[in-house]
């Protein structure tokens, strides 16, 4: 049975040709139809390829969104993955470059950087910045990813069955600590205004 099982689940998609992956930590909190890697790698690409081309000029990258899956168990490893499309061109116009993307900052209640994680959306629209800071529009279709995600990954009874958490490496690498130590449910998303770089979400660089 796979409910109680986390995962490490890398989404991945492509703007202007260049590579946007971020590295999300799900628990099985109540799928109990998705027993393997490949099932939740499923789940996870199929929900977020729509929620990530709402946020997309159609035209500045693929609509092609590839999910690769491990499994984070100490004496039994998985690995899974899924390829999905999300529909084609819902937005007009430009991106920023592709290094540039808006931060969305994860938050568990608790303190600490290991109780904390980013995530980087990269193809930042033209129209929905300026001056370096997301405008009005901006925030309204960054805030509607977010709340996409939310009803989607957040909370014990998160529409996929899925439940979003911040994992921490260091903490996983004491084998004394419990599960619930290494991994905490994600409780807060905070879109930030200022227009950053994800030079640690690019191929080569970072875990």
């Amino acid at each position: 049975m796979a409910v109680g099982d986390l995962y490490r689940c890398a989404l991945g998609y492509r703007n202007h040709s260049q590579l946007n992956v971020n590295v999300f930590y799900m628990k099985n909190v109540s799928a109990a139809s998705a027993e393997s890697a490949n099932q939740i790698a499923q789940l996870v690409c199929e929900t977020m390829a729509p929620i990530y081309q709402a946020i997309k000029p159609g035209g500045s990258g693929s609509n092609t969104y590839t999910c690769e899956v491990n499994k984070v168990a100490r004496l039994e490893s998985e690995i899974g993955s899924w390829t999905a499309a999300g529909p084609i061109g819902l937005l007009l116009g430009d991106t920023l470059p592709s290094v540039n993307a808006v931060t969305m900052s994860l938050n568990t209640g608790f303190a600490g950087p290991a109780r904390r994680g980013r995530v980087f959306l990269g193809g930042v629209p033209v129209a929905w910045q300026a001056n370096s800071l997301l405008n009005t529009g901006g925030f309204a279709g960054y805030n509607a990813w977010q709340n996409a995600v939310r009803d989607a990954f957040m909370g014990e009874d998160a529409s996929t069955g899925l439940q979003l958490g911040v994992f921490s490496r260091t903490k996983y690498s004491l084998i004394s600590n419990p599960f619930d130590d290494y991994w905490k449910p994600v409780t807060q998303m905070i879109v930030r205004s200022e227009i950053g770089t994800m030079k640690s979400r690019k191929v080569g660089v970072g875990a």
